[in-house]
């Protein structure tokens, strides 16, 4: 008798661990397809957000899909490029060419910040005028970032 009780016993905890699993279960698949669900809203709201960035954007379609492509190598210009204007800077504290490819620079780091047209004029003059190789790629691959290229 005591063993049919323990296989009763055991029956029962089996039923019931079963019945647990299944509601287990139950409940897994309907949090994965509620997250599933959320995945998607969030995915729209984005693509609502792209989409009113694209419109409101001055970017050509080509240029947008250029970049979105990766067919656009970097935003901006080279930090190395930098590091070698900003240490000219440094070691010529008190010139007005240090002080204005400092203020370039600087300008360099907000990519929406655009230089006016008499700064892009002097750059150019600067740059015909550099006999340092390095100074002048540099001051080069500047131009290339304040011009948009």
């Amino acid at each position: 008798m005591t063993r049919n009780m323990n296989r009763e016993t055991l029956e029962q905890k089996i039923a019931k661990t079963e019945k647990a699993i299944s509601r287990n279960r139950e409940q897994y698949d309907r949090l994965t397809a509620e997250l599933e669900d959320l995945h998607k809203k969030k995915k729209a709201i984005l693509n609502e957000e792209i989409l009113k960035a694209i419109a409101g954007s001055s970017k050509s379609y080509e240029e947008i899909l250029d970049f979105i492509q990766g067919k656009r190598e970097r935003i901006g210009m080279d930090e190395y490029s930098r590091i070698i204007i900003e240490e000219y800077c440094m070691n010529h504290p008190k010139t007005k060419k240090a002080d204005f490819l400092w203020k370039l620079v600087h300008m360099s780091y907000d990519v929406a910040c655009e230089p006016a047209s008499w700064q892009l004029m002097h750059l150019s003059q600067l740059i015909s005028r550099e006999r340092n190789p390095e100074l002048r790629e540099a001051l080069e691959d500047l131009d290339e970032s304040m011009n948009g290229y």
